[in-house]
């Protein structure tokens, strides 16, 4: 099943209240299509860092929602198959 939460806007004042533990998150750019997932020990810093990123691909992300889990790498795995089995790909960000 997706990540449920709502889309947030992929800024500084969006990145407060972010949680500090670990969690699964989704990247998308502006027309809402999903280019990256992801897993981390710290939601907060991580989406902190896509935010600042040079890394061209990831540069493009303008949307994110996440999903707080304690088992984030097994998260990411279904997230990143049932991405693959339903849109025949991986997000763009992620074919490297």
């Amino acid at each position: 099943m997706a990540i449920q939460a709502r889309w947030t806007r992929l800024g500084a004042w969006a990145m407060n209240n972010l949680p500090q533990g670990p969690g699964v998150y989704e990247l998308a750019n502006v027309t809402f299509q999903t280019i990256f997932f992801g897993s981390c020990e710290d939601l907060s810093l991580r989406l902190h860092q896509h935010l600042y990123t040079r890394d061209p691909c990831l540069s493009r992300a303008w949307h994110f929602r996440f999903e707080e889990h304690a088992n984030a790498a097994a998260r990411l795995r279904e997230l990143v198959e049932e991405y693959q089995h339903e849109q025949g790909a991986l997000p763009d960000c992620m074919k490297q």
